[in-house]
């Protein structure tokens, strides 16, 4: 029997969700390196890019499922965007919201660890052996 692929919802959301994870965290590796606690701005923007790229990712989807919105929606969804993707999830897919979930944060362990293995590349290129 062979092996089903799960069909990605929203393949131009995740990819930006995912290119923001990757480039965020590679960052962060960065700094990581150098041994330098991240700057405020980079937090801020960190922060208000994952804020914007997950209510990307919602109005995406809602738009897909046929979702209606609210006038304040993009809004709502940058301030509480912890809180309302996964009550977005839970309502439009009920317990298969979790398997997205799931997957969603799956796809941050994976950049992170890519990002990882870009902080050992990193370490080992700075101490010259």
């Amino acid at each position: 029997m062979p092996m089903k692929i799960a069909r990605v919802a929203n393949p131009r959301a995740t990819f930006a969700l995912g290119a923001f994870f990757l480039v965020a965290n590679m960052i962060a590796m960065v700094y990581a390196v150098r041994r330098v606690p991240p700057s405020g701005a980079f937090l801020l923007l960190y922060y208000l890019g994952a804020a914007l790229v997950v209510a990307y990712w919602i109005i995406s989807d809602s738009r897909r499922l046929g979702v209606p919105s609210s006038v304040d929606q993009g809004w709502f969804l940058i301030a509480a965007w912890p809180i309302c993707l996964p009550y977005h999830l839970f309502k439009t897919r009920h317990w298969r919201g979790f398997v997205t979930l799931a997957g969603l944060l799956g796809l941050y362990a994976l950049t992170y660890g890519i990002s990882v293995l870009f902080f050992y590349t990193l370490r080992h290129a700075a101490s010259g052996r």
